[in-house]
C-alpha cells in the first residue's frame, strides 16, 4: 500500500453467486466483506478510495426494479442493507484524479443534465461532489436503475452506477473516465473517439 498513490475500490463487494451459499463462513459473508474494506480504508484514509456500485445500492433502494440485479441476496437484505449504512460516510460515488474521473459505471451527459431537475447546479458545484453528497445525505434513489429500453442498462439516461460502455462512448461527460461494472473478456481495456477516452477494468469473466 505504501507504494501506491491511490487505490480505488469500484463497488460491488457483494452478490458473487457464491456468498448466497456461503453465507454462514466468515470469510465469504458479504457483511464481514464490507467491514474488512471499510476498515482497511480507515487504517489508510489518504490512500484509499471506496466507491460504490449497482450491487452495493440495490441494498439501499426502496425501488424494486433495483433490487433485481443478478444474485441479489434477498433472504439477507436488511443485513447487508445496514452495514452500508453504517458505513456509509467512507463511501463515495466517484472521484477525480489526474483529469480521470473513475465511478462504477461513468457519467454521461444525458444523466447530469437530468440532475438538474433534482437540484444540481453546475454553475455552483462539480457533479462528483454533488453525487458524493447526495450519497451522503442518503439520497440513495438518484443512482437506481431507470432503465426502459435495456435491462443490461445500456442506455445514455442510466446513472453512474449503471450505464454500459457502449452508451457511455456515445454520450460521456467527462473526456476521461475509468469505470468496472461491465466484465470484459480482457481487461484492461482502452476505447477512445474524438472526444472521449474510456479505461475498462473490470473482471475478465464474459466477453
Amino acid at each position: 500500500i505504501n507504494r501506491l498513490d491511490k487505490l480505488v475500490f469500484l463497488g460491488d463487494y457483494v452478490d458473487n453467486w457464491l456468498e448466497k451459499i456461503w453465507w454462514h463462513i466468515p470469510e465469504h459473508n458479504p457483511v464481514n466483506t464490507i467491514n474488512k474494506v471499510v476498515s482497511y480504508k480507515q487504517n489508510y484514509p489518504a490512500k484509499i478510495d471506496l466507491l460504490l456500485g449497482n450491487h452495493c445500492l440495490s441494498y439501499l433502494s426502496k425501488n424494486p426494479k433495483s433490487k433485481l440485479v443478478s444474485g441479489h441476496q434477498h433472504e439477507h437484505d436488511m443485513e447487508i442493507a445496514q452495514a452500508f449504512l453504517n458505513n456509509i460516510e467512507h463511501f463515495k460515488i466517484a472521484v477525480e484524479y489526474d483529469g480521470w474521473v473513475i465511478s462504477h459505471a461513468g457519467f454521461s451527459n444525458t444523466w447530469v443534465n437530468n440532475q438538474k431537475e433534482k437540484g444540481f447546479d453546475p454553475d455552483k458545484e462539480n457533479i462528483i461532489d454533488w453525487c458524493n453528497k447526495m450519497l451522503l445525505k442518503k439520497n440513495f434513489h438518484y443512482f437506481d436503475w431507470t432503465g426502459k429500453l435495456s435491462p443490461s442498462g445500456d442506455e445514455v439516461t442510466q446513472t453512474p452506477t449503471w450505464i454500459r460502455p457502449f452508451s457511455l462512448m456515445k454520450d460521456s461527460y467527462f473526456p476521461n473516465q475509468l469505470v468496472g461494472h461491465s466484465e470484459t473478456k480482457l481487461a484492461p481495456i482502452f476505447v477512445t473517439n474524438k472526444k472521449t477516452n474510456l479505461i475498462l477494468v473490470d473482471s475478465p469473466e464474459h466477453t
